[in-house]
């Protein structure tokens, strides 16, 4: 009986009944079976006239093979019709054999002599009852009309020993055509298949055990329930243990009552609302629905349910099939967690309360700093005695001290609320870190600590990111490095960067000491809040605990990690990296890059005991075309002197042991003269050391490449270099009200403030106007001209904020004074709401005569005309101030970046017109600024400004200001192309 047989999972069912065969095969030609046929031009002939197909097996010279010496002309047809190992048998047209093959006389059970001429289905293998013999007829007649048909059998055969067997026949009838298409015989071939069915039934009964299994494994819990009785079918194992009960039999949905469930509501589940029972009536698909349930113990658990039916072809439904989650603890933990949520959320509040409080008290305790820290300024400034000067120098180097407390205590408050954010500028690496040692070379000064830095080659120097932050971390680690150096160390800063996508950088900076180390023990803490070394670091060095925290969390928000190496006695290594952009080049140009022409090809001595400043000198000489040859030995310079070997320059530390820098240099002296060998003496002290004749220049420490290079091209110049002032105070510049006259007016409110100021002001050689709130200075800016306002933030009747609104919506930029906020709130947020406001500088409380000089000079006189002409978007001086620091050469380097980056930034800014863009707006009106500041243009510079601060807040009126502004920029950068061409 035929049948199919399909695998139930995993394999693709067989179509036993599909046909393969294309093209219908044709008797071959007259001439017999012994030769091959001709394929080109078939020829049917009559298989019963020629020899006889039923005679193909009995004749011996068809059957043997062909003897020696018998002309070859093809292929043995009939023994490779007798020989093939498949069933091979030709029909007639009624069924009847007249032609089979070795297989077939075997599969058949019949002698050959008694199968030629039998009906096919007639043998006895085929089980030759009606059914089979009716089907066997309908194979014939199928085939016969000229289809090819095919039918699985299965087959009774005798083994070897005499056992029968069930196989299972592929058969194939092929219909026979002659010349005219007519089909005259039948082909049949059999394929036994019972050992590759066997294989696809074992495979089959494989994939249902795995999916038995996969069900039972399932952490969830599944069971099938019939349609439409909704009696249940199959359930896994972590059924029974979701009710922690043995389910009872279930016939029909009357039985479901055995369950207890409830809704969201609370209300109990009738048999049929249950999920399952939706599925199979309704046809629902149910998601994740919870439900209640009382358990088979009496403990009661939440379950989320999902329920769908399943259907045939036609769309009925066959069964449901369910699947059911115990979230009874995941509801626990989102108790617990939404509990969490609420105790963070007032946590939080606190945190913002505690911040609040602690930005009001930094304002209360800013403001009588700001009277001490100035007074003492001021009486640094006057004739003391030395006792005096030693008494104010204490009170104010302890009023700093209080001053980094407070600002340690509030950054590290801002961190813990997540108010701390980055302000995104372009500076200069190289100024950053220079800076950085500034602030802390006093100290080192005093301990006679070495202090350098090393910047590795090819690293970019302009770059985006927070540099006053960046600053922070540096003097936080430098300044503990000089604090844990004993006298005679060494504090080293090493650069490096790893080249990013798209102009990227991770910048990684080392803060190397020779210091006294740090427990391996306490290194996992280091980090944290209020931890240092030991417990008697506080006494001995003092310091809050907070810096390297603030230092690890200001790290992490510029995308960076900070750790810490050490050896106690040896000293440490403190590492941290930070993401930043590198900048094309905008106003300015390194120095190490301008006037190294005139050192290239020169070979330069370098004596130094340092290792580190060794590497500094070599690398900054490389880096100049130079070559270096350097040692630690002022003997081992002076022996290569004397033996002839000849050097351009001579570097020479001044602090050495055996023999010092002026003992070497007098040395040098007695064998090469000045014109033939410059030395330049690399000192620490404070004081100028300078013998005439013996020594060429003096280069102070810690060493800074553009000094370093300014020195040695004056000395080959023969000229004189400019050296910084050996003292570490502050002098105010007396006459700053002469040769920069400005009208000014202070808002300030608190009589103390406004004597710091007024004495101040004095000093520098101003003479102000005060008043004692914002609403008092809008009248006087009504009453008279002036070129700068300093506004205090916080004052009775109007603040600074308000009457800098109001004076920069009444007067526009060029028509009304700089202003300038002073304010003891030293915060970002701060500094924001008083560029928003309208401010043009910002000096924080208390404030530094440094700073204020500073803001004084970055304010221009003005004219009381309104107009505005192209002769004040250009300062030539400015213009002249610019060649004479960087030479022709240089300035021509800078116009060229102008000239070069103006298409870039006149396709920015009309994108950012058409598409109403705020950030690349933004972003070119901030570099147009310090272009324009650089070269004079301060007016063009308020207007860049004004375009910057405007388009975050107000897009519209900044998007009208930019075609102007744009225009002036470039009218400013044609005239500066004009006095400098590019060549």
């Amino acid at each position: 009986m035929s049948r199919r047989v399909e695998p139930s999972i995993g394999l693709p069912p067989r179509d036993w009944t599909r046909s393969d065969v294309a093209i219908e095969p044709r008797l071959p030609a007259a001439g017999g079976l012994d030769h091959a046929p001709d394929v080109d031009a078939p020829v049917a002939r009559d298989i019963t006239a020629d020899a006889g197909l039923d005679r193909i097996s009995e004749a011996p010279q068809l059957r043997r093979p062909i003897e020696t010496g018998t002309p070859v002309q093809g292929p043995d047809w009939a023994a490779l019709f007798d020989q093939s190992p498949i069933m091979q048998a030709v029909l007639t047209l009624d069924g009847d054999v007249i032609a089979a093959n070795d297989q077939a006389v075997m599969l058949s059970g019949w002698p050959r002599e008694v199968l030629i001429g039998q009906p096919f289905w007639d043998a006895p293998c085929w089980n030759p009852d009606e059914i089979n013999r009716a089907q066997g007829r309908h194979l014939i007649n199928v085939a016969a009309a000229g289809v090819i048909s095919r039918e699985q059998r299965s087959c009774q055969l005798l083994d070897a020993e005499g056992q029968l067997q069930q196989r299972s026949i592929e058969l194939t009838l092929t219909p026979l055509r002659d010349a005219h298409g007519r089909v005259v015989h039948l082909q049949v071939i059999g394929v036994d298949i019972s050992e590759l069915e066997n294989r696809w039934q074992e495979i089959s009964d494989q994939g249902v055990r795995l999916f038995e299994s996969t069900l039972q494994a399932l952490p969830s819990a599944l069971f099938i329930c019939e349609a439409p009785s909704g009696r249940l079918m199959y359930a896994n194992e972590p059924f029974d243990a979701l009710w922690r009960q043995s389910v009872q039999p279930v016939m029909s949905f009357d039985d479901y009552g055995q369950w207890r469930g409830y809704d969201a509501e609370g209300r109990r589940y009738d048999n049929r609302q249950w999920p399952m029972a939706r599925a199979i009536l309704s046809g629902d698909v149910v998601r994740g629905e919870h439900v209640e349930i009382e358990r088979g113990d009496g403990s009661r658990g939440l379950l989320r349910m999902s329920a769908a039916p399943v259907r045939d072809n036609t769309g009925q439904i066959l069964a449901g099939v369910v699947i059911c989650d115990d979230i009874t603890e995941l509801r626990q933990l989102e108790l617990a967690h939404s509990q969490a949520q609420v105790r963070e959320a007032a946590a939080v509040e606190a945190s913002q309360l505690k911040s609040a409080f602690l930005s009001s008290m930094s304002h209360e305790i800013r403001t009588p700093m700001n009277a001490i820290i100035g007074m003492t300024s001021i009486l640094l400034d006057t004739a003391l005695s030395a006792e005096q000067r030693d008494s104010a120098e204490v009170i104010r180097s302890s009023g700093e001290h209080l001053l980094t407390v407070i600002n340690d205590i509030l950054d590290y408050s801002k961190i813990e609320a997540g108010r701390m954010q980055l302000e995104y500028t372009t500076f200069s690496l190289h100024e950053c870190i220079e800076t950085s040692i500034d602030l802390v070379a006093g100290s080192a000064q005093k301990k006679n600590v070495e202090l350098g830095y090393l910047i590795a080659a090819g690293l970019p120097d302009t770059l985006l990111g927070d540099s006053g932050r960046l600053r922070q971390v540096l003097v936080n680690l430098l300044s503990n490095a000089v604090k844990f150096t004993p006298d005679g160390g060494q504090v080293s800063i090493e650069v490096h960067a790893q080249a990013l996508a798209d102009q990227a950088y991770q910048i990684m900076i080392d803060v190397r000491d020779t210091g006294i180390g740090i427990d391996p023990a306490v290194l996992p803490t280091l980090f944290d809040a209020f931890t240092q070394a030991d417990a008697s670091t506080t006494r001995r060095f003092g310091g809050t605990g907070l810096g390297l925290s603030i230092s690890k969390r200001l790290v992490e928000l510029m995308g960076g990690e900070i750790g810490a190496e050490s050896e106690p006695g040896v000293g440490s290594v403190f590492r941290f990296s930070f993401r930043t952009e590198a900048v094309a080049l905008q106003q300015r140009v390194a120095a190490s890059t301008l006037s190294s022409a005139s050192l290239r090809g020169r070979r330069v001595l370098i004596v130094d005991d340092i290792e580190i400043n060794q590497r500094i000198l070599r690398h900054y000489a490389e880096q100049w075309g130079m070559t270096p040859v350097c040692t630690t030995s002022p003997i081992e310079a002076l022996n290569w002197v004397q033996r002839g070997d000849a050097f351009d320059f001579a570097l020479l530390d001044f602090n050495m042991p055996a023999m010092d820098g002026m003992q070497l240099s007098r040395a040098l002296r007695e064998l090469r003269s000045e014109a033939e060998l410059p030395i330049l003496i690399l000192s620490s002290a404070a004081q100028e050391v300078h013998e005439p004749g013996v020594v060429s220049g003096i280069v102070m420490k810690p060493i800074k490449p553009s000094r370093l290079l300014e020195e040695m091209n004056a000395v080959l110049l023969k000229t004189t270099a400019v050296r910084p002032a050996a003292s570490a105070s502050y002098k105010l510049p007396h006459d700053l009200g002469e040769r920069h006259p400005l009208r000014i007016l202070v808002a300030e409110d608190n009589a103390v403030n406004q004597k710091v100021a007024r004495l101040l002001l004095q000093r520098l050689g101003y003479n102000a106007d005060f008043v004692g709130d914002g609403r008092e200075a809008v009248t006087s800016v009504e009453r008279q001209t002036y070129d700068l306002v300093l506004l205090d933030v916080q004052m009775p009747v109007m603040d600074g904020l308000s009457a800098a609104r109001e004076i920069t919506q009444r007067w526009p930029t060029g028509q009304r004074p700089r202003l300038v906020a002073m304010t003891a709130n030293a915060t970002l947020e701060d500094r924001r709401a008083c560029e928003a406001s309208g401010m043009d500088d910002y000096i924080a409380k208390p404030v530094a005569p440094e700073r204020l000089v500073d803001a004084l000079q970055r304010c221009p006189r003005r004219d009381d005309l309104a107009a505005v002409d192209e002769d004040r978007d250009f300062n030539p001086d400015m213009v002249a101030s610019v060649r004479a620091t960087f030479d022709d050469e240089g300035l021509q380097e800078i116009v060229a970046a102008l000239v070069l980056d103006l298409p870039r930034q006149q396709r920015e800014i009309a994108l950012a017109i058409e598409q109403r863009q705020s950030a690349p707006l933004i972003r070119q009106a901030h570099t147009m600024r310090g272009n324009c500041e650089m070269f004079g243009a301060l007016q063009l510079a308020a207007l860049c400004r004004q375009v910057e601060l405007r388009a975050a807040v107000d897009l519209d009126t900044a998007l009208t200001d930019a075609g102007p502004m744009l225009s002036r920029y470039q009218t400013l950068v044609q005239r500066l192309n004009r006095l400098a061409p590019i060549h």
